[in-house]
Protein backbone atom coordinates (compact mmCIF):
# COMPACT_ATOMS: atom_id res chain seq x y z
CA UNK A 1 0.00 0.00 0.00
CA UNK A 2 1.46 3.12 -0.96
CA UNK A 3 0.38 5.06 2.18
CA UNK A 4 2.21 8.79 1.07
CA UNK A 5 -1.03 8.84 -1.29
CA UNK A 6 -3.21 9.15 1.57
CA UNK A 7 -0.92 11.56 3.79
CA UNK A 8 -3.73 14.46 3.17
CA UNK A 9 -6.58 12.49 3.95
CA UNK A 10 -5.21 11.44 6.95
CA UNK A 11 -3.36 14.70 8.19
CA UNK A 12 -6.78 16.11 7.21
CA UNK A 13 -8.20 13.62 9.89
CA UNK A 14 -5.93 14.14 12.65
CA UNK A 15 -6.22 17.87 12.36
CA UNK A 16 -9.58 17.66 14.03
CA UNK A 17 -7.84 16.33 16.79
CA UNK A 18 -4.67 18.13 17.62
CA UNK A 19 -4.99 21.47 15.56
CA UNK A 20 -5.64 23.30 19.00
CA UNK A 21 -2.35 22.00 20.43
CA UNK A 22 -0.53 22.67 17.17
CA UNK A 23 -1.49 26.43 17.34
CA UNK A 24 0.00 26.55 21.19
CA UNK A 25 2.94 25.20 19.65
CA UNK A 26 3.05 27.40 17.33
CA UNK A 27 2.26 30.76 19.38
CA UNK A 28 4.85 29.28 22.21
CA UNK A 29 7.32 29.34 19.21
CA UNK A 30 7.13 32.04 17.91
CA UNK A 31 7.02 33.92 21.92
CA UNK A 32 10.18 32.00 22.34
CA UNK A 33 11.76 33.64 18.77
CA UNK A 34 10.48 37.29 19.94
CA UNK A 35 11.83 37.32 23.73
CA UNK A 36 15.32 35.94 22.31
CA UNK A 37 15.38 38.44 19.05
CA UNK A 38 15.07 41.17 22.42
CA UNK A 39 17.25 39.91 24.73
CA UNK A 40 20.52 39.43 22.15
CA UNK A 41 23.41 42.15 22.95
CA UNK A 42 21.51 43.86 25.59
CA UNK A 43 23.24 44.51 28.67
CA UNK A 44 22.94 42.77 31.93
CA UNK A 45 22.70 44.84 35.14
CA UNK A 46 20.88 42.04 37.64
CA UNK A 47 20.91 38.74 37.89
CA UNK A 48 23.32 36.81 34.68
CA UNK A 49 22.44 32.95 34.29
CA UNK A 50 21.98 30.78 37.19
CA UNK A 51 23.65 30.82 40.24
CA UNK A 52 24.27 27.79 42.22
CA UNK A 53 22.04 27.84 45.34
CA UNK A 54 21.83 23.87 45.47
CA UNK A 55 25.93 23.56 46.12
CA UNK A 56 26.85 21.65 49.26
CA UNK A 57 30.02 22.37 51.95
CA UNK A 58 32.24 19.57 51.64
CA UNK A 59 32.77 17.99 55.16
CA UNK A 60 35.85 19.11 57.24
CA UNK A 61 36.88 20.82 54.16
CA UNK A 62 39.59 23.06 56.08
CA UNK A 63 41.47 19.88 56.98
CA UNK A 64 44.86 20.37 55.50
CA UNK A 65 45.04 16.78 54.14
CA UNK A 66 41.26 17.76 52.30
CA UNK A 67 43.29 21.28 51.09
CA UNK A 68 46.41 19.81 50.05
CA UNK A 69 45.99 19.87 45.98
CA UNK A 70 43.82 22.36 45.81
CA UNK A 71 44.36 26.43 45.12
CA UNK A 72 42.79 29.00 46.58
CA UNK A 73 41.03 31.92 44.16
CA UNK A 74 38.80 34.01 46.08
CA UNK A 75 38.14 34.82 49.64
CA UNK A 76 34.14 35.34 50.29
CA UNK A 77 31.28 36.01 52.82
CA UNK A 78 28.29 34.58 53.60
CA UNK A 79 26.36 36.62 51.13
CA UNK A 80 28.84 35.43 47.92
CA UNK A 81 27.33 33.37 45.40
CA UNK A 82 28.69 32.02 42.33
CA UNK A 83 27.38 32.53 38.96
CA UNK A 84 27.03 28.86 37.38
CA UNK A 85 26.50 29.14 34.13
CA UNK A 86 29.43 31.86 33.05
CA UNK A 87 31.78 29.97 35.40
CA UNK A 88 34.27 27.59 33.01
CA UNK A 89 37.40 25.09 33.46
CA UNK A 90 39.26 24.53 30.40
CA UNK A 91 39.27 20.71 29.52
CA UNK A 92 42.42 21.17 27.57
CA UNK A 93 45.04 18.83 28.41
CA UNK A 94 47.65 21.60 28.12
CA UNK A 95 46.51 24.36 30.25
CA UNK A 96 44.66 25.21 33.66
CA UNK A 97 42.42 27.53 32.63
CA UNK A 98 39.65 28.76 34.55
CA UNK A 99 37.35 31.61 34.68
CA UNK A 100 34.85 32.31 37.47
CA UNK A 101 31.95 35.14 38.63
CA UNK A 102 30.82 36.48 41.95
CA UNK A 103 28.25 38.46 42.89
CA UNK A 104 28.38 39.60 47.04
CA UNK A 105 25.28 41.58 48.31
CA UNK A 106 21.61 42.00 46.40
CA UNK A 107 20.39 44.92 44.64
CA UNK A 108 21.49 48.47 44.54
CA UNK A 109 24.78 47.02 46.51
CA UNK A 110 25.25 44.18 44.81
CA UNK A 111 29.19 44.30 43.93
CA UNK A 112 29.99 41.59 40.89
CA UNK A 113 33.67 39.85 40.67
CA UNK A 114 35.38 38.25 37.52
CA UNK A 115 38.55 36.50 37.97
CA UNK A 116 40.53 34.55 34.85
CA UNK A 117 43.00 32.55 35.37
CA UNK A 118 44.02 33.37 38.99
CA UNK A 119 43.61 37.71 37.64
CA UNK A 120 40.45 39.63 38.65
CA UNK A 121 39.89 41.56 35.48
CA UNK A 122 36.01 43.12 37.02
CA UNK A 123 35.40 44.42 39.96
CA UNK A 124 31.66 46.13 39.73
CA UNK A 125 28.20 46.84 40.25
CA UNK A 126 27.15 46.01 36.46
CA UNK A 127 28.18 42.85 34.58
CA UNK A 128 27.76 42.91 30.60
CA UNK A 129 26.95 40.41 28.28
CA UNK A 130 31.09 41.07 27.34
CA UNK A 131 32.01 40.08 31.03
CA UNK A 132 29.57 37.06 31.31
CA UNK A 133 30.19 35.30 28.11
CA UNK A 134 32.64 32.27 28.03
CA UNK A 135 36.26 32.77 27.15
CA UNK A 136 37.73 31.68 24.06
CA UNK A 137 39.71 28.20 25.53
CA UNK A 138 35.66 27.60 26.57
CA UNK A 139 34.02 28.02 23.46
CA UNK A 140 32.23 25.40 21.26
CA UNK A 141 35.62 23.41 19.83
CA UNK A 142 34.39 24.41 16.46
CA UNK A 143 35.75 27.98 17.55
CA UNK A 144 38.78 26.68 17.67
CA UNK A 145 38.83 24.72 14.52
CA UNK A 146 37.63 27.13 12.12
CA UNK A 147 41.29 28.38 11.34
CA UNK A 148 41.59 24.66 9.43
CA UNK A 149 39.41 25.04 6.88
CA UNK A 150 39.46 27.14 3.91
CA UNK A 151 36.38 26.84 1.36
CA UNK A 152 36.09 28.19 -1.87
CA UNK A 153 32.41 26.54 -2.39
CA UNK A 154 29.26 27.37 -1.55
CA UNK A 155 28.39 26.15 2.25
CA UNK A 156 24.84 24.72 3.16
CA UNK A 157 22.81 24.41 6.26
CA UNK A 158 20.26 22.50 7.21
CA UNK A 159 17.70 20.74 10.42
CA UNK A 160 18.49 22.02 13.45
CA UNK A 161 15.36 22.85 15.93
CA UNK A 162 15.14 24.82 19.09
CA UNK A 163 14.57 23.29 22.84
CA UNK A 164 10.61 23.51 23.45
CA UNK A 165 8.53 22.59 26.43
CA UNK A 166 4.62 21.31 26.44
CA UNK A 167 2.40 19.09 26.80
CA UNK A 168 1.72 15.95 24.54
CA UNK A 169 -2.37 16.17 23.04
CA UNK A 170 -4.68 14.60 25.57
CA UNK A 171 -6.00 11.11 24.69
CA UNK A 172 -6.94 10.48 21.21
CA UNK A 173 -10.58 10.46 20.58
CA UNK A 174 -11.73 7.30 18.01
CA UNK A 175 -15.40 8.78 17.82
CA UNK A 176 -13.69 12.23 16.27
CA UNK A 177 -10.56 10.18 14.09
CA UNK A 178 -14.22 8.40 12.46
CA UNK A 179 -16.18 11.62 12.00
CA UNK A 180 -12.81 13.03 10.42
CA UNK A 181 -12.25 9.56 8.36
CA UNK A 182 -15.62 10.20 6.77
CA UNK A 183 -15.35 14.47 6.14
CA UNK A 184 -12.03 13.20 4.44
CA UNK A 185 -14.13 11.54 1.53
CA UNK A 186 -15.17 14.84 0.66
CA UNK A 187 -11.60 16.10 -0.12
CA UNK A 188 -10.41 16.35 -3.74
CA UNK A 189 -7.53 13.70 -3.07
CA UNK A 190 -9.88 10.92 -2.06
CA UNK A 191 -11.90 11.88 -4.70
CA UNK A 192 -9.41 11.56 -7.18
CA UNK A 193 -8.25 8.05 -5.70
CA UNK A 194 -9.03 4.85 -7.59
CA UNK A 195 -11.43 2.63 -6.78
CA UNK A 196 -8.93 0.15 -5.94
CA UNK A 197 -7.13 3.17 -3.97
CA UNK A 198 -10.38 4.07 -2.43
CA UNK A 199 -10.97 0.17 -0.66
CA UNK A 200 -7.45 0.55 0.52
CA UNK A 201 -7.55 3.55 2.46
CA UNK A 202 -11.18 3.07 3.94
CA UNK A 203 -9.48 -0.47 4.90
CA UNK A 204 -6.33 2.17 6.68
CA UNK A 205 -9.07 3.91 8.05
CA UNK A 206 -11.24 0.86 9.42
CA UNK A 207 -8.17 -1.18 10.70
CA UNK A 208 -4.93 0.82 11.08
CA UNK A 209 -5.78 4.12 12.36
CA UNK A 210 -7.85 2.32 15.79
CA UNK A 211 -4.52 0.86 16.09
CA UNK A 212 -2.34 3.36 15.77
CA UNK A 213 -5.20 5.78 18.67
CA UNK A 214 -5.07 2.77 21.21
CA UNK A 215 -0.72 2.80 20.32
CA UNK A 216 -0.66 6.36 21.62
CA UNK A 217 -3.19 6.24 24.22
CA UNK A 218 -2.01 3.23 25.39
CA UNK A 219 1.40 4.62 25.59
CA UNK A 220 1.36 6.48 28.98
CA UNK A 221 2.24 10.18 26.64
CA UNK A 222 -0.94 11.41 26.52
CA UNK A 223 -1.48 14.34 28.84
CA UNK A 224 1.94 14.02 29.84
CA UNK A 225 4.56 17.44 29.58
CA UNK A 226 7.85 17.30 27.47
CA UNK A 227 10.71 18.67 27.23
CA UNK A 228 12.67 18.58 24.01
CA UNK A 229 16.29 19.81 23.85
CA UNK A 230 17.50 22.27 20.80
CA UNK A 231 19.92 20.91 18.07
CA UNK A 232 21.90 22.76 15.97
CA UNK A 233 21.18 22.99 12.45
CA UNK A 234 24.30 20.53 10.53
CA UNK A 235 26.28 22.41 7.91
CA UNK A 236 27.94 20.75 4.62
CA UNK A 237 30.35 22.59 2.61
CA UNK A 238 30.04 21.54 -1.03
CA UNK A 239 33.21 20.20 -3.27
CA UNK A 240 36.55 21.90 -3.05
CA UNK A 241 36.74 22.71 0.12
CA UNK A 242 39.77 22.18 1.83
CA UNK A 243 41.20 21.09 5.74
CA UNK A 244 44.61 22.36 5.92
CA UNK A 245 46.64 21.25 8.67
CA UNK A 246 50.29 22.16 9.20
CA UNK A 247 50.25 22.75 4.83
CA UNK A 248 48.67 19.59 4.23
CA UNK A 249 45.16 19.38 2.67
CA UNK A 250 43.17 16.19 3.92
CA UNK A 251 40.94 16.89 1.83
CA UNK A 252 40.61 15.00 -1.77
CA UNK A 253 38.44 16.96 -4.72
CA UNK A 254 34.73 16.62 -4.55
CA UNK A 255 34.76 15.67 -1.29
CA UNK A 256 31.62 17.05 1.15
CA UNK A 257 32.94 17.68 4.27
CA UNK A 258 30.44 17.05 7.19
CA UNK A 259 31.88 17.02 10.20
CA UNK A 260 35.62 17.30 11.29
CA UNK A 261 37.82 17.58 14.09
CA UNK A 262 41.45 18.47 14.70
CA UNK A 263 42.98 17.84 18.48
CA UNK A 264 45.05 20.58 19.70
CA UNK A 265 48.58 18.85 19.42
CA UNK A 266 47.37 18.44 15.47
CA UNK A 267 48.60 14.64 15.70
CA UNK A 268 44.90 13.79 15.32
CA UNK A 269 42.77 14.92 11.93
CA UNK A 270 39.11 13.33 11.84
CA UNK A 271 37.05 13.60 9.00
CA UNK A 272 33.81 12.22 8.26
CA UNK A 273 32.15 13.23 4.63
CA UNK A 274 31.20 11.58 1.56
CA UNK A 275 33.16 11.41 -1.17
CA UNK A 276 33.09 11.94 -5.08
CA UNK A 277 30.90 9.12 -5.63
CA UNK A 278 28.64 9.68 -2.96
CA UNK A 279 30.22 7.15 -0.11
CA UNK A 280 30.39 8.12 3.46
CA UNK A 281 33.82 7.82 4.95
CA UNK A 282 35.48 8.23 7.75
CA UNK A 283 39.19 9.07 7.68
CA UNK A 284 41.33 9.25 10.67
CA UNK A 285 44.67 11.21 9.19
CA UNK A 286 45.59 9.60 6.49
CA UNK A 287 43.72 6.54 6.60
CA UNK A 288 40.44 6.51 4.76
CA UNK A 289 37.84 4.40 5.48
CA UNK A 290 33.98 3.03 4.49
CA UNK A 291 30.98 2.54 6.41
CA UNK A 292 29.00 -0.88 5.72
CA UNK A 293 25.26 -0.80 6.51
CA UNK A 294 24.09 -4.87 6.82
CA UNK A 295 22.48 -5.49 3.64
CA UNK A 296 18.68 -5.34 3.59
CA UNK A 297 19.35 -2.04 5.98
CA UNK A 298 19.46 1.02 6.07
CA UNK A 299 21.15 4.53 8.14
CA UNK A 300 18.57 6.40 9.93
CA UNK A 301 21.18 9.02 11.06
CA UNK A 302 24.84 9.19 11.63
CA UNK A 303 27.22 11.54 13.62
CA UNK A 304 31.36 11.73 14.62
CA UNK A 305 31.97 10.93 17.97
CA UNK A 306 35.02 12.65 19.65
CA UNK A 307 36.74 11.29 23.15
CA UNK A 308 37.36 13.43 25.42
CA UNK A 309 40.86 13.81 25.10
CA UNK A 310 40.55 14.42 21.41
CA UNK A 311 43.10 10.99 20.47
CA UNK A 312 39.82 8.82 19.43
CA UNK A 313 37.07 9.27 16.55
CA UNK A 314 34.03 7.01 15.59
CA UNK A 315 31.50 7.54 13.09
CA UNK A 316 28.15 5.65 14.28
CA UNK A 317 25.36 4.77 11.80
CA UNK A 318 22.14 4.08 13.63
CA UNK A 319 20.09 1.25 11.80
CA UNK A 320 16.61 1.41 10.82
CA UNK A 321 14.34 0.10 13.53
CA UNK A 322 11.95 -2.88 13.26
CA UNK A 323 8.04 -1.13 13.87
CA UNK A 324 7.60 -3.59 16.49
CA UNK A 325 10.47 -2.15 18.63
CA UNK A 326 9.63 1.56 17.92
CA UNK A 327 8.00 1.87 21.25
CA UNK A 328 9.85 0.03 23.37
CA UNK A 329 13.41 2.66 21.85
CA UNK A 330 11.40 5.63 22.10
CA UNK A 331 9.36 5.53 24.93
CA UNK A 332 11.29 2.82 27.09
CA UNK A 333 14.62 4.17 25.68
CA UNK A 334 15.32 0.31 25.05
CA UNK A 335 18.81 -0.85 23.04
CA UNK A 336 19.00 -0.59 19.18
CA UNK A 337 20.68 -1.63 16.33
CA UNK A 338 23.93 0.87 14.81
CA UNK A 339 27.06 0.15 13.15
CA UNK A 340 30.30 1.91 14.21
CA UNK A 341 33.94 2.90 12.70
CA UNK A 342 36.48 3.49 15.30
CA UNK A 343 39.56 5.49 14.07
CA UNK A 344 42.20 2.54 14.48
CA UNK A 345 39.95 0.95 11.48
CA UNK A 346 38.03 -1.50 13.87
CA UNK A 347 34.28 -1.55 12.92
CA UNK A 348 31.47 -3.16 15.04
CA UNK A 349 27.61 -3.77 14.55
CA UNK A 350 26.53 -2.46 18.35
CA UNK A 351 23.64 -2.29 20.31
CA UNK A 352 23.29 1.37 21.84
CA UNK A 353 20.47 3.65 23.72
CA UNK A 354 19.07 6.48 20.87
CA UNK A 355 20.45 10.22 21.04
CA UNK A 356 22.13 8.89 24.93
CA UNK A 357 26.08 7.69 23.78
CA UNK A 358 29.56 9.06 23.91
CA UNK A 359 32.45 7.80 22.92
CA UNK A 360 35.57 7.05 25.51
CA UNK A 361 38.71 7.64 26.12
CA UNK A 362 39.79 3.96 24.39
CA UNK A 363 37.45 4.31 21.50
CA UNK A 364 34.60 2.38 22.99
CA UNK A 365 30.77 3.36 22.99
CA UNK A 366 29.16 4.67 26.22
CA UNK A 367 25.43 4.88 26.66
CA UNK A 368 22.72 4.82 29.37
CA UNK A 369 18.98 4.38 29.52
CA UNK A 370 17.31 7.55 30.10
CA UNK A 371 14.36 6.26 32.41
CA UNK A 372 16.70 3.25 33.99
CA UNK A 373 19.88 4.73 34.73
CA UNK A 374 21.45 1.77 32.74
CA UNK A 375 25.06 2.15 31.29
CA UNK A 376 26.31 0.45 28.70
CA UNK A 377 29.86 0.17 27.20
CA UNK A 378 29.64 -1.84 23.81
CA UNK A 379 25.96 -2.49 24.26
CA UNK A 380 26.77 -4.15 27.56
CA UNK A 381 25.86 -3.10 30.81
CA UNK A 382 28.67 -2.18 33.29
CA UNK A 383 25.96 -0.85 35.80
CA UNK A 384 23.10 1.05 37.12
CA UNK A 385 23.08 4.96 38.46
CA UNK A 386 20.15 5.85 40.80
CA UNK A 387 18.23 7.61 38.39
CA UNK A 388 16.55 10.11 40.55
CA UNK A 389 16.11 13.18 38.01
CA UNK A 390 12.29 13.80 37.10
CA UNK A 391 13.81 14.06 33.13
CA UNK A 392 16.02 11.22 33.29
CA UNK A 393 19.01 10.43 32.99
CA UNK A 394 21.18 13.01 30.41
CA UNK A 395 24.65 11.72 29.04
CA UNK A 396 25.74 15.01 29.38
CA UNK A 397 25.69 14.72 33.24
CA UNK A 398 28.21 12.32 33.13
CA UNK A 399 31.86 12.45 33.75
CA UNK A 400 33.71 10.12 31.77
CA UNK A 401 37.29 8.70 32.64
CA UNK A 402 37.67 5.64 30.69
CA UNK A 403 35.19 2.59 29.92
CA UNK A 404 35.94 0.73 33.10
CA UNK A 405 33.01 1.29 36.05
CA UNK A 406 35.20 2.83 38.46
CA UNK A 407 35.56 5.74 35.49
CA UNK A 408 32.74 6.39 35.06
CA UNK A 409 30.06 8.89 37.46
CA UNK A 410 27.09 11.15 37.62
CA UNK A 411 27.59 14.70 38.69
CA UNK A 412 24.44 16.23 40.73
CA UNK A 413 23.32 19.30 40.91
CA UNK A 414 24.01 19.68 44.76
CA UNK A 415 27.67 19.15 43.90
CA UNK A 416 27.98 15.72 44.89
CA UNK A 417 28.98 12.77 42.40
CA UNK A 418 27.71 8.98 41.86
CA UNK A 419 29.35 6.33 41.30
CA UNK A 420 27.78 2.84 39.27
CA UNK A 421 28.18 0.63 42.45
CA UNK A 422 25.84 2.97 44.21
CA UNK A 423 28.16 4.72 46.55
CA UNK A 424 27.60 8.49 47.16
CA UNK A 425 30.49 11.01 47.17
CA UNK A 426 30.23 14.58 48.42
CA UNK A 427 32.86 16.96 46.83
CA UNK A 428 31.14 20.42 46.46
CA UNK A 429 31.31 20.26 42.91
CA UNK A 430 30.60 23.63 40.90
CA UNK A 431 31.24 23.14 37.59
CA UNK A 432 33.17 19.54 37.21
CA UNK A 433 34.82 18.56 33.94
CA UNK A 434 37.45 16.02 33.35
CA UNK A 435 40.74 16.36 32.01
CA UNK A 436 43.28 13.83 30.63
CA UNK A 437 46.92 13.92 31.47
CA UNK A 438 50.16 11.80 30.85
CA UNK A 439 47.62 8.60 30.57
CA UNK A 440 45.78 9.51 33.68
CA UNK A 441 41.43 10.77 34.05
CA UNK A 442 41.53 13.98 36.70
CA UNK A 443 38.34 14.94 37.98
CA UNK A 444 38.53 19.11 38.33
CA UNK A 445 35.68 21.35 40.11
CA UNK A 446 35.30 24.73 41.98
CA UNK A 447 34.42 24.19 45.59
CA UNK A 448 33.27 26.18 48.17
CA UNK A 449 34.74 25.97 51.90
CA UNK A 450 33.39 28.76 54.26
CA UNK A 451 32.59 30.92 51.87
CA UNK A 452 36.17 30.40 50.10
CA UNK A 453 36.02 29.01 46.68
CA UNK A 454 39.18 26.68 46.01
CA UNK A 455 40.23 25.33 42.25
CA UNK A 456 39.78 21.28 43.18
CA UNK A 457 40.76 18.21 41.50
CA UNK A 458 41.49 14.15 41.88
CA UNK A 459 42.11 11.23 40.12
CA UNK A 460 39.43 9.09 38.72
Amino acid sequence: MNFLKYILPILFCLTLQFNVNAQILKKLKNKIDNSIDRTIDKKIDKTVGAENPNSTIVDNCEDPEVLKNYKLIFKGNDATKIFYDESSISTASNGDNYKIIFKEGSGKNSVYTVIENDKTIYTGNKLTNELAKKPSWASNNKDRLKKYLVIDSTKMSFGGSQAMNGKFADEIDKDKLKTGAELSKQTAEYQAMSTEEKAEYDEFVKTEMPKAADMYNNSGLAGTSYSFQGSEPMTVYLPNSSLVVNGKNYLSKNDVLIDYFVSEDEKNIFIYGTDADGKQFFQANDKRMYNEIPEGDYSMSSQLLISNDGKNAAVINILSIPQSNVENVYVNYALTNATIINSDGTKKNIKVNLENYRLTNDGKLLSANKKTGEVFIDGKSVGKFNNNHENGLDINTLLIGGSTPEKIVKYNPNGSIDFLDGKTKNLGAIFPVVKNSNGKSILYWFMECNHSIYLANSEL
